[in-house]
């Protein structure tokens, strides 16, 4: 049976409809009124066999797929994806903030050299073996440990003689540290890519230093400062809300497009709060999964109105949105040396996979480590447009974690409508 799958559509002004494949990043643009009704006829029921000149077309540009097409291109996607090295470095995990929906503990633990050492000389005997290198900056708060990110940023712009095409470095921040010097010290290194939290006009209230002070319009002066940077630089600071039951004071979004809305290097993320551990979030009033995403949807839908950029939408590349722990060269290599895969399962037995040494040897229990990666195609993901982007890996921790797993990112162009 064939489907139409992993592809985007769009209505143009003359009334037709232009099918873009992720797979192949062709399009087609159908204007003829059969062709249109076969179209539509093939979204809703699929076809046995490809007969007519439109399914086979289709077929040839990667949309029109059977289970067997779909199964050998997700293979040849994870084969690829298999030879990136994806390092979520923690370098602490002591932080300057209390938020109060935080899950992690707070440990005032920092990586010490012979672990630092151990990354280094890792890098150095494997960077070989990678197609890229993809290294995440988390905590803790990262920025509390400056001397080591610039260090091993540098060695490994130093490994591969600078070829931009060979790394990626990205940081989760709180950005109260990320004033305008140490920006450009970190954009030297490589660092061009933040996701830095601001919660709305209620920031203050869930996002504290650990002494209780307020935190926004430290954030806000960081912000202004790098967004005056010359467009010479380029970056991407992705600006995430998380929201509450009843946030819907969408004002929050204008003061970020008259301040950033003309400034491609800035954009938005709305996600919702979740349970995700610790106390301070029994407390609050969290949104339902669906109700959640329908909330969701209305801010999404208030940013696109705007100049700013959203992030919520867009990201339909292959592979684009597989978890960074279903990598199978995929490690979050905490301060102290053990390695996990998902910074949300910290402490969980089934995260953790091994541990670091000071020779750069990294001992994993492979079998733990390999259930992580698993490419498990259910019946809905042959017909599901994100297939290609995330390989039904988007939370290989609900999978892992959950009884009966059922992907609930199941996304159809019902779902699109």
């Amino acid at each position: 049976m064939y489907f139409i799958v992993g592809c985007t559509e769009k209505k143009t002004e003359d009334n037709s409809v232009i099918v873009k494949s992720n797979l192949y990043d062709s399009e087609i643009k159908l204007s003829d009124e059969n062709f249109k009704k076969e179209y539509y006829l093939l979204k809703k029921n699929g076809c046995k066999d490809l007969k007519t000149i439109l399914e086979q077309e289709l077929n040839r540009q990667g949309i029109l797929l059977d289970q067997n097409e779909v199964k050998e291109k997700v293979s040849e996607i994870k084969a690829y994806f298999d030879r990136v090295l994806v390092l979520t470095i923690m370098p602490t995990e002591a932080c300057n903030f209390r938020c109060v929906y935080c899950y992690e503990d707070h440990e005032n633990i920092t990586m010490k050299t012979d672990i630092v050492v151990g990354i280094e000389r890792f890098l150095e005997k494997n960077y070989a073996k990678y197609n890229h290198i993809s290294i995440s900056w988390f905590g803790g708060e990262p920025t509390l440990c400056k001397d080591i990110v610039l260090r091993i940023n540098r060695l490994i712009k130093s490994l591969v003689d600078n070829d931009k095409s060979k790394y990626t470095f990205t940081m989760t921040t709180n950005g109260y540290l990320l004033d305008e010097q140490s920006f450009l010290e970190y954009y030297d290194s490589g660092i061009v890519s933040y996701q830095i939290t601001l919660d709305g006009w209620n920031h203050d209230k869930k996002r504290l230093l650990k002494n209780g002070q307020p935190t926004l319009k430290k954030i806000i002066e960081n912000l202004d400062a790098i967004h005056k940077l010359p467009d010479t630089y380029k970056f991407n600071i992705m600006i995430r809300n998380n929201i509450l039951a009843g946030d819907r004071d969408f004002s929050w979004y204008d003061f970020l497009n008259e301040k950033y809305g003309e400034d491609v290097r800035f954009g938005i993320l709305v996600r919702q709060v979740c349970d995700l551990g610790g106390e301070g979030v029994k407390s609050l009033d969290l949104l339902h999964t669906i109700t959640g995403k329908k909330l969701i949807k209305d801010h999404i839908n208030y940013i696109d109105n705007l100049k700013i950029r959203c992030d919520n939408t867009g990201n339909i590349g292959l592979g684009n949105e597989m978890c960074y722990a279903s990598y199978k060269n995929g490690f979050t290599i905490r301060a102290s040396g053990k390695v996990e895969k998902c910074t949300v399962a910290l402490n969980k037995s089934q995260n953790e996979v091994g541990y670091i040494d000071g020779y750069g040897n990294l001992h994993l229990d492979l079998k733990k480590n390999e259930v992580w990666s698993e490419n498990i195609l259910y019946d809905k993901c042959f017909s599901c447009n994100k297939i290609f982007s995330c390989l039904n890996n988007m939370c290989p921790f609900k999978r892992i974690m959950t009884e009966n797993y059922i992907c609930d990112n199941y996304q159809s162009f019902e779902d699109e409508g």
